[in-house]
């Protein structure tokens, strides 16, 4: 009897700390997440921005990739609406996005993700790293041919005359 009640007390226990890691990110998206290309305003952007921050990544048991994406999505909107800080809100979304790649390589966006951003920085050599995976992964018709034509200039034009350095 002793033995039955250790090992319900272990299953209790492991179910206990189960339940608490399995917060389903991807049911909490649809459900009340709010930011979406059509809707984003300073308030919005502020208000997902800080609630994605608050949350415990720890507790996150399905959809941890999608919640990197959508972090860097936030921190990147977040830069633009702050400028002061936006090249530091433009690499911490680089990170998110990279996490969210660790987590699920096979999804395009990430990767598109990370090229606009490069980009938007003036980073060309670092977006270019990016461009093979997204469009081996990106059916041709899904494409932004802009980006890859655009980088493809702007890199062009970088090399060419790099911008000098300043002290």
């Amino acid at each position: 009897m002793k033995r039955l009640s250790v090992f319900a007390l272990l299953i209790v226990f492991t179910l206990s700390v189960y339940s608490q890691r399995c917060f389903d990110y991807k049911r909490y998206k649809r459900e009340k997440y709010g930011l979406s290309c059509s809707n984003i305003t300073p308030a919005n952007v502020d208000s997902s921005f800080t609630n994605l921050i608050k949350m415990d990544t720890n507790t996150i048991g399905n959809g941890l990739d999608e919640y990197f994406h959508d972090l860097g999505m936030a921190a990147t909107f977040y830069g633009v609406y702050h400028k002061e800080k936006r090249k530091e809100y433009a690499y911490m979304a680089i990170k998110c996005f990279i996490r969210s790649i660790q987590l699920n390589p096979s999804d395009p966006g990430n990767y598109y993700e990370i090229i606009f951003v490069c980009m938007s920085l003036n980073d060309y050599k670092t977006a270019k790293d990016f461009v093979e995976p997204y469009e081996k992964l990106t059916p041709i018709e899904n494409r932004e041919k802009y980006i890859t034509d655009w980088l493809n200039k702007s890199t062009d034009e970088y090399f060419k005359s790099p911008p000098k350095k300043t002290e």
